[in-house]
């Protein structure tokens, strides 16, 4: 602990603290969010327990993805296309074979957060006991990072399938003009089924980003009530030393 020898020390240090707490009180969205106890462990396993959530579905989302797209493949396989469209169709299913394989990479390195996660909770626990906060602060700073990382990489992925998937599209429209009554009545089928997988898929995207910003959302609390409490406890520690001289 640093001791202030001389008040114009201690009346710097004052106004530092009050200034950083009158800036934090200012920016915060709403008062009525204030704590009058501050319980980062109880504030830590929510942010645990949304993220959680988050990659548990993008868990379930790249293999559902991946099957349905394994799927379709399987099935443009075997529609009687012509010439023309299957070779053009090729480009675009290596699009989806590359983009399902990144969404396999991100399953790999998101089981990672896991262990961030468990240390976050420790750190928090430790912070009730008077443990350090500078430590909680750079971990939540990490998940930040990671999970920005892995959205990032899950959007991406789902992009590119969009895209290829509306390129895919376009060309059996066309294909079903070029080919007999029967199998054109294939291609259509198999066509309207993708358009609905494309639609699920845009809606997924929306639905993901919202989720991110949310979550990014509970970290900058998390991180701002983090700093008040470190506030907090060096105004104590000023206040005691100014006891302790008198």
């Amino acid at each position: 602990m640093i001791i202030f020898t001389t008040s114009a020390d201690r009346r710097t240090l004052l106004a530092r603290i009050l200034g950083c707490a009158t800036a934090l009180a200012a920016c915060r969205p709403k008062p009525s969010t204030a704590l009058v106890v501050y319980d980062p462990a109880n504030h830590a396993e929510n942010l645990i327990q949304t993220a959680q959530s988050l990659y548990a579905e993008i868990q379930r989302e790249i293999t559902n993805q991946a099957v349905r797209f394994t799927a379709q493949a399987d099935q443009l396989n075997l529609l009687p296309l012509d010439p023309a469209a299957r070779a053009a169709v090729q480009p675009d299913m290596q699009s989806i074979d590359q983009a399902i394989i990144d969404l396999r990479q991100v399953q790999q390195t998101s089981q990672g957060m896991n262990g961030l996660f468990n240390r976050l909770r420790n750190l928090a626990s430790s912070i009730t006991n008077g443990g350090d906060i500078d430590d909680y602060i750079q971990l939540i700073d990490e998940i930040r990072r990671t999970l920005n990382r892995d959205v990032a990489g899950v959007s991406s992925a789902f992009i590119s399938m969009s895209s290829a998937n509306a390129q895919l599209n376009a060309i059996l429209a066309r294909s079903a003009v070029a080919v007999g009554a029967m199998q054109a009545q294939q291609v259509s089928h198999q066509l309207q089924s993708m358009q609905v997988r494309e639609a699920m898929l845009q809606r997924y995207l929306q639905a993901l980003e919202l989720q991110r910003t949310a979550i990014n959302q509970e970290l900058d609390e998390a991180r701002g009530r983090a700093i008040e409490e470190e506030m907090r406890r060096q105004f104590k520690a000023l206040i005691d030393a100014g006891r302790s001289r008198r």
